[in-house]
């Protein structure tokens, strides 16, 4: 069973909140050799700026950090 929601820090907004599971990608075996990605990516989704992130590309939550928001040059 995979979980419907994932507390992390988002690489676009910088904010540590909880991330929604959108479903997974899957890559063509000869694509993932060749980039060294695995066949199969779960995307989330942030609650704060809805960008769309895989799992390989979230940043792990720091203690104590929950909801923080640093400045972004993405958003204005």
């Amino acid at each position: 069973m995979l979980p419907e929601h994932r507390i992390a820090a988002c690489p676009t907004c910088k904010h540590t909140g909880e991330f929604d599971y959108l479903g997974e990608q899957h890559w063509p075996p000869e694509l993932t050799r060749k980039l060294g990605l695995p066949s199969t990516i779960m995307l989330w989704s942030c609650s704060h700026c809805h960008t769309t992130i895989s799992e390989p590309d979230l940043r792990p939550a720091q203690p104590g950090v929950a909801g923080k928001t640093e400045p972004s040059p993405h958003l204005s």
